[in-house]
């Protein structure tokens, strides 16, 4: 069973000098692009990133992954008596759960957008049609 297939696709001139400059404006090669508009038309269920979006979930996943990993220390050491003579500022521990909440906002947020990318666009194209 073949695992994909190649498809040919007509463009005038024009189009294909802007898909091919839209392209190398987001450093992806055609192929990519092609296979995330078709995937998002047929409303595949997760978003298919592209390299600069996957550059930005692997930063916010990094980034909660550091947040949670000294969150976890804090917790570890309070809890085994370790740091038994540190004050633990809860204005602090709220300031961080804040920082920790709008980091997965903007995430959820950003993701949303990705998933929705497909409708934005349509919507678009209505205004201008």
């Amino acid at each position: 069973m073949k695992q994909s297939e190649a498809l040919r696709v007509r463009l005038t001139p024009e189009e294909a000098r802007a898909f091919k400059n839209f392209a190398d404006e987001k450093k992806e090669f055609r192929s990519v692009l092609l296979r995330k508009a078709v995937r998002e038309m047929v409303n595949e269920p997760c978003p298919d990133l592209l390299q600069d979006e996957q550059t930005t979930v692997r930063v916010v996943i990094r980034q909660l992954a550091g947040i949670c990993r000294n969150l976890n220390q804090v917790t570890t050491a309070i809890n085994s008596g370790i740091a038994r003579d540190i004050h633990v500022d809860i204005l602090y521990l709220n300031q961080i759960k804040q920082h920790v909440d709008t980091v997965k906002d903007e995430f959820l947020n950003y993701l949303e957008i990705t998933r929705k990318r497909k409708i934005i666009k349509k919507d678009t194209h209505k205004h201008h049609a």
